[in-house]
């Protein structure tokens, strides 16, 4: 090439680099900014809304109260009959549920309109496309002091790795449900806690409803599990009765003495999945010689991939 040739090719050359660098410029800049807004979507875990009731009606405040726990694994929308007819079989005053996507969320609202509804958001990741999922806690009482807590899985980099990773498998094997992109993340899990009331034939006493669902991965189940002991703690009160129930996926080996040890009794119950001979599920009570302690019984006739399981008190005049 000559030197007149050289001249002539020089300012294109630097024009070509320089375009290049925009340009890579702008792709890290749009990853950064997506990266950014795509943290801000999925990490939103203990993120909580409350609704009021859409069709108030006044509570029927007597001398029991009965409590409801059921994982839903994302089947609310399609078990609506299911759970009003639990609830109407044992006269429930709260309904607790677990694996609850978004959009069931607003169906419960409109198809239980006389009932207050409150909503903590596990993870966004999972049931992506109908919003995430949570925990729910259901009352024909006002919902008083609700919160929730955010119980932490795999980061977003962490989640997205392990899904390509794994998915890349599952596409090699040309295995198109895809066991082991789902399997491999560990997703965050929620707590929610609210506040109800009842009579025992003398005053209204305060009855704290926590509920939680965490994973069954040996590497996350165990500083989770510690997690809800913990917190379920923070959720009791010299005047007021804590029943916490919900999904923990451990047996009653690792459940019933170290939960005793924050305060909680666990009543004993049968096996709350088919897969396991012993329960996985619980309704654990802290200060229940204000309410008395409750019945606690698993109901086979309400089955998911968990059964129900429902707490009863008879209450007792406390001066």
């Amino acid at each position: 090439m000559g030197e007149k040739e050289a001249k002539e090719q020089e300012p294109k050359t630097g024009f070509f680099r320089r375009y290049r660098r925009a340009m890579i410029a702008a792709g890290l800049a749009g990853l950064a900014v997506g990266g950014f807004v795509g943290y801000k979507h999925f990490e939103r875990t203990g993120e909580v809304k409350s609704y009021q009731a859409k069709t108030p009606q006044p509570a029927n405040i007597d001398n029991q109260v009965a409590i409801g726990s059921w994982n839903m694994h994302n089947e609310a929308a399609a078990r609506v009959k299911q759970i009003r007819l639990l609830a109407n079989k044992h006269r429930l005053d709260v309904m607790m549920m677990q694996e609850v996507n978004t959009e069931d969320v607003q169906m419960l609202r409109a198809r239980f309109k006389t009932w207050n509804v409150a909503f903590v958001l596990a993870d966004a990741r999972q049931e992506f496309d109908s919003g995430g999922y949570g925990n729910v806690i259901m009352s024909r009482q006002k919902l008083e002091s609700v919160s929730g807590l955010g119980i932490n899985g795999d980061s977003v980099m962490d989640y997205a790795t392990k899904t390509l990773a794994e998915g890349t498998i599952d596409m090699v094997n040309l295995d198109t449900s895809f066991p082991r992109s789902k399997e491999a993340p560990r997703e965050n899990r929620a707590g929610l806690a609210a506040t109800v009331r009842a009579y025992d034939g003398n005053q209204l006493r305060k009855i704290r409803a926590v509920t939680f669902h965490i994973g069954g991965q040996k590497d996350v189940n165990a500083p989770q599990l510690k997690t809800v002991f913990n917190w379920s703690k923070e959720n009791t009160a010299k005047d007021q009765t804590t029943v916490a129930c919900g999904d923990l996926n451990a047996g009653p080996d690792r459940v019933l003495v170290p939960f005793a040890g924050y305060g909680f009794y666990t009543p004993q119950t049968g096996p709350t999945t088919k897969n396991n001979g012993a329960p996985i599920d619980y309704c654990a009570v802290n200060n229940g010689e204000v309410l008395g302690t409750p019945k606690v019984e698993v109901d086979r006739d309400f089955y998911t991939d968990h059964y129900a399981i429902v707490a009863k008190f008879a209450l007792k005049n406390v001066d």
